[in-house]
C-alpha cells in the first residue's frame, strides 16, 4: 500500500449510527430491497444518518477533529425518532427522521462556523443534512423505484434510538475524479455531553 501524504484527499462522512436493534431492522429492509428489486447496492452500506459530507486534505484533519469535538460537547444526548418512508427525485427511498432540535441546531452551527474550513475544493462542496433521513436504497432505476415505492410508500415503520454521539469516517478518493481508493474507516467518535454552559453556546459555536 502506498504511503499516505499530507496531500492525500479524503471524502468524509459525519453521521449518526442507530443502535443494534434498529440497525438489524433497517438491514432487514435493505435486504428485502436487494432480494425483491435487484438492488444489491442497498446492502453495501450500513444504516446511518448523514449529518455532513465533505472532502478535505490529510493536513487539515486535526483542526477539523478539534472543531467537531467542541461542537459535540454542546449537543446533549438525544432520541432519534423514525417514522415511515419518503423519497427523493424518484431515485432514492429512505426512512423519515422526525425533526430533532438538538441535532438540527448542531448541523446549522456546523454549516455556519465550519462551512469554509470544510470547503477544500471548489469542485467538492461540503453538504449539510438539513433534511435528516436514513437511506434504504439510492440511484434506483425508474422501474425499480416505481415497484418499490408502490409497495413501501404507505408502509408503517416506527422506531427510535438514543443518539449519544456522532462518528467521523473517511476514505481516500482521487481529487480529480472523486473515485474511491479505499473503503470508509472510522476516524473518531464524538460523544454528546450537552453540558449546560456549553449548550448555551451552541448558537455561537
Amino acid at each position: 500500500m502506498a504511503k499516505k501524504t499530507a496531500y492525500a484527499f479524503y471524502e468524509h462522512l459525519l453521521l449518526l449510527s442507530p443502535d443494534q436493534k434498529v440497525n438489524a431492522e433497517i438491514m432487514d429492509i435493505k435486504t428485502a430491497y436487494s432480494n425483491d428489486y435487484g438492488l444489491a447496492s442497498a446492502i453495501k452500506s450500513k444504516p446511518h444518518i448523514t449529518l455532513a459530507n465533505f472532502g478535505q486534505f490529510e493536513s487539515m484533519e486535526r483542526p477539523i477533529v478539534e472543531d467537531f469535538e467542541k461542537l459535540a460537547k454542546a449537543i446533549p444526548p438525544t432520541t432519534i425518532k423514525l417514522s415511515g418512508f419518503g423519497q427523493f427525485n424518484y431515485r432514492t427511498i429512505y426512512v423519515n427522521v422526525i425533526q430533532n432540535k438538538p441535532i438540527a441546531q448542531g448541523v446549522s452551527a456546523m454549516k455556519l462556523r465550519l462551512g469554509k474550513k470544510l470547503n477544500a475544493l471548489d469542485t467538492f462542496k461540503p453538504s449539510f443534512s438539513n433534511n435528516l433521513h436514513l437511506t434504504i436504497a439510492r440511484n434506483m432505476a425508474e422501474p425499480q423505484f416505481r415497484q418499490a415505492w408502490e409497495e413501501w410508500g404507505k408502509r408503517r415503520y416506527n422506531a427510535s434510538f438514543a443518539a449519544n454521539g456522532m462518528l467521523l469516517l473517511k476514505r481516500e478518493i482521487d481529487p480529480l475524479t472523486f473515485s474511491p481508493k479505499e473503503s470508509y474507516r472510522l476516524i473518531k467518535y464524538f460523544p454528546f455531553t450537552g453540558k449546560e454552559q456549553e449548550a448555551e453556546q451552541l448558537a455561537l459555536f
